[in-house]
């Protein structure tokens, strides 16, 4: 379906889980994010703009090493057709398959209509978002192997993609 202009076939945006810190030095540098001051997995997620299900998944990696934007390349942007585009926040500015706010200091009043108008359809995601963190075992430090995250991260997200599917009924 067409959004605009070109097709739209997602929002996109990044979390983060907080796990437990490793007891080796040279892992815990890897999984520690400093702004938010923890250790953590990153995942990101693209849902579907128009029935707000999840898309796709990805991730699972050190919060430290991957920023959002060379998460979805190594991704999700693997994925799309030349014109295909996702909507994103800023982090997402710089990739031709991404619609981003406009960013800067003194915006004209069009660009304020136009991120104000981004934001309004891109709490779509950070709404899916806050089904996941209502799992307290992704909410709160995870305490068990790290290579068990991502299968529980995938588990919630089929319920929450009945939990939306339930709430469209």
């Amino acid at each position: 379906m067409p959004y605009g202009i070109f097709p739209l076939v997602g929002i996109i945006d990044a979390t983060e889980c907080p796990i437990q810190r490793p007891s080796n030095y040279k892992v815990q540098k890897v999984y520690y994010n400093g702004k938010k001051k923890h250790h953590a997995l990153k995942y990101d997620m693209a849902i579907c703009p128009y029935t707000k299900r999840i898309l796709w998944i990805g991730g699972g990696d050190p919060s430290g090493v991957f920023h959002d934007l060379k998460l979805a390349e190594i991704g999700f942007f693997t994925l799309l057709e030349e014109g295909e585009k996702v909507l994103g926040d800023k982090a997402y500015i710089g990739n031709p398959h991404v619609v981003a706010p406009v960013k800067g200091r003194h915006l004209k009043p069009q660009e304020e209509i136009f991120n104000y108008n981004m934001g309004v359809v891109r709490v779509q995601v950070e709404n899916v978002f806050s089904i996941f963190k209502k799992f307290a075992c992704l909410k709160q430090q995870w305490r068990h192997s790290r290579s068990l995250h991502p299968i529980a991260f995938g588990v919630i997200a089929e319920i929450a993609n009945i939990e939306l599917a339930v709430a469209r009924m």
